[in-house]
């Protein structure tokens, strides 16, 4: 069952960029009520807002994309105002023969497929989340506090992966059969937040060069005929496996 199914009367999605936001409203059987676009300062949220009370009144969902860049100001303030806001993925779509998009098209695509999803994820919150940011990018030679700052930044607070598969689909850690023939093998699904996957892969290499039970295993798989790939790629998943444990929980 859809997890806004009984619970909105109205959808919200947003498709955020850096100096506009195109919004759509929705009913709840997912048709268009109103689309428009906005600026993204303080004057063009409050607008927004003013929009959004008028024309979509009672129980309503905001459906925004990129909660972590262009939308982390518009999130942040829905939040303090008490609305409900959902992160939505935004989608790898081939542009069309002329090379155009639209942004209106896009936000209504966000707010029917929150429409749509048994679960929904909830927007990175900041404060501490950003403070982490912030120390990454300003110590960015500091490779291994670089990783691990990235793990916190992508996982943000408890509750919003709901379990150790929503982490690693936004790792790019998520196994997906491969085989073909007798060859039965899986490789990683790689979508999802890259630079958390580079993070995992980092702390992985590291491990290979440093840690005795990696470089064991390493030495194992090689002796064994498999190939360094292939030894990464198990080595990924079961790190991104063992970071879910040690991250808290709701």
């Amino acid at each position: 069952m859809p997890m806004l199914e009984g619970k909105v009367d109205h959808v919200i999605g947003v498709d955020t960029h850096r100096d506009r936001h195109a919004a759509a409203i929705l009913d709840r059987s997912g048709g268009l009520v109103a689309e428009f676009e906005v600026l993204t300062d303080q004057a063009g949220y409050e607008a927004l807002l003013g929009v959004v009370a008028e024309q979509a009144p009672g129980r309503r969902c905001w459906a925004l994309e990129g909660t972590g860049c262009y939308g982390a100001g518009l999130a942040s303030l829905l939040l303090d105002q008490g609305e409900w806001v959902v992160e939505v993925d935004r989608p790898k779509r081939p542009r069309g023969r002329t090379g155009a998009k639209s942004d209106p098209l896009d936000a209504i695509r966000a707010g029917r497929e929150a429409l749509s999803r048994e679960h929904l994820a909830c927007p990175r919150q900041r404060g501490q989340r950003e403070a982490l940011r912030v120390l990454q990018l300003a110590r960015s030679g500091a490779v291994k506090v670089s990783a691990d700052a990235q793990l916190l930044i992508s996982w943000s607070h408890p509750g919003r992966l709901r379990s150790e598969a929503a982490f690693a689909m936004l790792a790019g850690v998520a196994p997906i059969p491969a085989s073909s023939g007798q060859v039965v093998r899986y490789r990683l699904n790689r979508g999802g937040d890259r630079q958390l996957n580079r993070a995992l892969h980092t702390i992985v290499m590291i491990r290979e060069a440093w840690h005795e039970p990696t470089k064991r295993y390493v030495a194992w798989r090689t002796r064994s005929g498999r190939g360094v790939g292939g030894q990464r790629t198990q080595m990924e998943s079961t790190l991104d496996s063992r970071v879910h444990v040690k991250l808290p929980c709701p």
